[in-house]
């Protein structure tokens, strides 16, 4: 399956990174986060089929879920370094809301008693009560390489990165897989071995898989970074 080969390399590539820091002495850290994406990407369908009984309009919605996930950070400096970050969202909610459509369509039992042109067949605002909701689990899989700065030294250090790299959204039937740019705003506190992290990031999707277009998967995390001997 797509999604089991793009984690297996995943994990071939954060283990050879760590490999390659540990040899070279350099400083490796490992953090675990965890928190909420806030994703709602929505569109609205107004396209009525012309069969009986018609297909009335609908609107779809592709919802947040919990995130976990890790990152490996390489530093290339005294405050910057590379990142491979891996998360999963386990559960985004995509549902679809159906109407009903206006004038002969109220009662999808009863025809319509002439034929109606198909601007008759679509439902203006405000729209009837809903004709049913159908929901899909979708599973969302972030790999990305990046980089972070850190901006001042001490005990609490505000960061940014960037990073580039792509989210598969697992479902029953398919997988899609989509380019994703990150950018991240957070705080590390702390100077030892152990640091805690709480950080802001944006997806940016900008051709998701559920709008056809620009997206923002906007995520709070927080976590612990260990760095590695």
């Amino acid at each position: 399956m797509k999604t089991q080969r793009l984690l297996i390399l995943s994990a071939a590539l954060i283990a050879g990174a760590a490999h390659a820091g540990e040899a070279r002495g350099g400083r490796t850290e490992l953090t675990v986060l965890g928190g909420v994406s806030l994703l709602d990407a929505s569109f609205r369908n107004d396209v009525v089929i012309l069969i009986y009984p018609p297909v009335p309009p609908s609107e779809e919605r592709l919802g947040g879920s919990p995130v976990v996930g890790f990152k490996l950070g390489r530093s290339l400096g005294e405050r910057a370094s590379a990142e491979l970050q891996l998360s999963v969202a386990p559960s985004h909610t995509a549902e679809s809301t159906g109407y009903y459509c206006n004038r002969f369509c109220v009662y999808p039992a009863t025809p319509p008693p002439t034929p109606t042109p198909a601007v008759d067949l679509v439902a203006p605002p405000p729209y009837p009560p809903p004709l049913g909701v159908g929901f899909e689990q979708r599973a969302a899989y972030h790999y990305s390489l990046g980089f972070a700065y850190e901006l001042t030294g001490g005990n609490a250090r505000p960061y940014l990165g960037a990073s580039a790299g792509a989210a598969t959204f697992d479902g029953i039937d398919d997988a899609r897989t989509q380019f994703e740019l990150g950018l991240t705003a957070g705080v590390a506190l702390g100077a030892g071995t152990v640091r805690g992290r709480l950080e802001a990031v944006d997806l940016i999707s900008p051709h998701h898989f559920f709008t056809r277009r620009t997206e923002h998967d906007v995520q709070v995390r927080a976590g612990l970074s260990v760095r590695l001997p």
